[in-house]
């Protein structure tokens, strides 16, 4: 059977391979799975340009917030939602901006991009998506059961097609789906830009998907046309389970079992509630047009120089813009300079 790929989804070695992030950003996470350059393209801003703003890297299902977002010396959030937009305004007192996730203006980019070749294609069979490890945990289950499991599948769901994640393929969890006969596909890698433009192209050509946990890929495939539905949800082992605060988060226990209460079987339509549930966390209605986010991005430029903030139990520097909270070691050997010239003349 064969798909209408038209981004490199196959060549699993080239796309899972460990890299370092290439990235002008200033919070380097803005460009995990290309989310920066892909706001910047959308906008028309050049790649080297850096983004005053902290970006949300993937959905989060849960009122987690991790400290490297918070700590950082920029001036405005941009998040997918309000619900995290004003969590973040609480911890950090900044200006927080809901804008939507970064892969709906990968689909904007990719549809301008490749328009003209997206007739005459149909959907079939199903993606899947195993619950995946990370840079700093390896998720484990019983890879054999869950391959079982995917045989098993009715007909109509049929053929199915693994999605790998990179840190799952360097370690060998590919080969199980492979071995039993299973095509595998990658979006690639999380420092890859083109990341969720890939993940799209999996997505668009595949009318159900499927996983045994909860994830971005959820939302992700259902809001490219695909009927997502749990097969098994899986006892998961993680190997260092202190890295994933967001698994013994109360909130996020509750998301998830709403989850599996409203995408617990296949369907052939998206239903009212799947739909309401997507769009939360996806922020579908806070997408902005071209104008209105390069608006905010230039908003977050002149924050960044101008304005000033008096946090609460914080240092003078603190309350400095951030632009000069970024070049304090500078200013400050400035400064000394200076005096010092004043005390010798």
């Amino acid at each position: 059977m064969s798909y209408n790929f038209l981004l490199n989804q196959e060549d699993l070695e080239t796309l899972c391979k460990d890299r370092e992030l290439k990235t002008n950003e200033l919070h380097t996470p803005n460009d995990y799975y290309g989310q920066a350059t892909i706001l910047k393209n959308y906008v028309g801003l050049p790649d080297y340009y850096p983004l005053k703003v902290i970006l949300q890297h993937g959905l989060t299902f849960s009122d987690f917030l991790w400290d490297v977002d918070c700590s950082a010396r920029l001036p405005v959030f941009f998040s997918p939602s309000a619900y995290r937009a004003e969590l973040y305004r609480k911890q950090t007192a900044k200006p927080c901006i809901p804008i939507g996730f970064g892969f709906l203006y990968a689909i904007e980019n990719f549809l301008a991009q490749y328009e003209s070749h997206l007739k005459n294609f149909h959907r079939q069979g199903t993606i899947v998506f195993p619950s995946h490890s990370t840079h700093h945990i390896t998720t484990k289950f019983n890879f054999s059961d869950y391959s079982q499991k995917l045989e098993n599948i009715p007909d109509k769901l049929k053929p199915v097609v693994v999605c790998i994640y990179w840190k799952d393929y360097l370690l060998g969890h590919h080969l199980e789906y492979i071995n039993r006969g299973f095509k595998v596909v990658t979006a690639g890698h999380i420092y890859d830009p083109l990341f969720l433009l890939r993940l799209y192209d999996i997505c668009r050509n595949f009318k159900y998907s499927t996983s045994n946990d909860i994830g971005t890929h959820l939302c992700a495939s259902v809001y490219s046309g695909c009927n997502f539905f749990y097969t098994d949800v899986l006892r998961i082992y993680l190997d260092n389970p202190k890295q994933l605060p967001m698994a013994h988060n109360l909130i996020y226990r509750e998301i998830k079992s709403k989850s599996i209460e409203l995408f617990n079987k296949p369907a052939d339509h998206i239903t009212f509630a799947q739909k309401s549930f997507i769009d939360e966390y996806m922020g579908t209605k806070y997408f902005q047009n071209r104008k209105e986010l390069k608006r905010l991005i230039i908003y977050a430029e002149l924050c960044d120089k101008l304005l000033s903030r008096f946090p609460v139990g914080h240092g003078i520097l603190d309350s400095l813009p951030t632009y000069f909270q970024r070049h304090s070691d500078k200013i400050k050997t400035k400064i000394t300079r200076i005096v010092q010239n004043l005390v010798t003349n």
